[in-house]
């Protein structure tokens, strides 16, 4: 019960409690600050109190696959023999609390004896239960089942299958693989791949990135996607496969400075978006500049022929990648430069003639 009461709710944030802390682990750190590390071990902890005399909580850490410790240390950027810095080690602690597997992590400084020049750490981190289970399921009979481990055998990588059924007639659509490491040979890249098929839907793609860790640091990545799913057309009452691949990298530098006891970082973004369909192929340019013609015709002199057919367009804001992904206008418009990133748009009452 705990553990679902845990999942379920959220514990209110205490801003003055939190600056309190922080204040007080930057007053504990900074004594030791230039001192050289010894000694760093590594203390790990199940989901919770392996003492406990609750039967639920004694099964689930006995079911839990606690984190390996050469998974742990691999997150660790100070390494014994490096002088103290106080905000590193409060950098290196904050990164691995930030993984989905660890629940809690803590640094202890404990000064070595007889050497009063040397500081053992002491690393203890707190496991949270990452096995969880997914059904989303749609008026058609479409459903999907996922099963997901953040933390797949303690190596603390994620792993995660779709499978795809239609519950009406228990047809079977495929799987769906997601696997994702969030420190690669403890480079702090994280990698991330994803293939599979869902009934008409086909995903694969992969992905790499290293954020900002440190004070001075750099930053890179960058991805490939290919999607392919069918689409349908309206007024036209048809369905036309589309495909999309997309791709983007990135990079930057961050600077640290000491005075102002902040960083500043410069960083580039480059992307491509592609789509391509037979319906794209004709209507990419000519046909697009034409529709928007008559729009503006539309808008401007009103409804002007009566003996045309009309089709009238709901008024709604949509969001622009979802609406327009499925068709041509929006490759047109980021290969003119107009659309650079995501956007919303207001589509309004208006009537389109259909010559």
């Amino acid at each position: 019960s705990r553990l679902l009461y845990q999942t379920i709710s959220v514990t209110p944030r205490d801003k003055e409690a939190e600056m309190r802390a922080a204040k007080a682990d930057q007053e504990y750190f900074e004594q030791f600050a230039g001192k050289k590390i010894g000694d760093i071990r590594i203390v790990r902890e199940n989901v919770f109190n392996p003492h406990s005399k609750v039967w639920g909580e004694r099964k689930t850490n006995a079911m839990h696959r606690i984190t390996q410790e050469s998974k742990i240390r691999r997150d660790l950027f100070i390494k014994p023999g490096d002088r103290f810095d106080p905000l590193l080690v409060t950098n290196n602690r904050q990164l691995i609390r930030s993984r989905s597997y660890i629940a809690d992590a803590n640094i202890r400084v404990i000064p070595a004896t007889p050497d009063s020049s040397v500081v053992d750490l002491i690393v203890t981190t707190r496991d949270r239960w990452t096995i969880g289970i997914d059904l989303n399921s749609q008026s058609d009979g479409n459903t999907y089942f996922e099963l997901y481990d953040d933390n797949i055998l303690g190596w603390g990588n994620k792993l995660s299958v779709k499978t795809y059924f239609n519950w009406k007639n228990w047809s079977y659509g495929g799987n769906l693989f997601e696997y994702e490491n969030p420190n690669i040979l403890g480079s702090f890249v994280e990698g991330r791949i994803i293939a599979g098929k869902g009934f008409n839907y086909s995903d694969y793609g992969a992905e790499f990135k290293k954020e900002f860790i440190r004070p001075s640091d750099y930053t890179l990545g960058g991805y490939g996607y290919y999607r392919r799913e069918p689409i349908d057309i309206d007024p036209l009452d048809s369905t036309i496969n589309t495909s999309l691949a997309k791709w983007g990298v990135w990079g930057g530098k961050s600077f640290y400075i000491k005075n102002l006891k902040s960083s500043f970082f410069i960083r580039k973004v480059l992307k491509q978006i592609g789509c391509k369909n037979i319906f794209c192929f004709f209507l990419r340019l000519r046909y697009i500049l034409f529709i928007f013609l008559l729009i503006v015709i539309v808008r401007v002199f009103g409804n002007l022929a009566k003996p045309y057919t009309q089709v009238t367009v709901t008024s709604k804001i949509v969001d622009f990648f979802q609406c327009f992904e499925e068709c041509f206008l929006r490759q047109f418009l980021c290969n003119m430069g107009i659309v650079r990133k995501r956007e919303q748009i207001t589509v309004y009452d208006s009537k389109i003639l259909l010559i």
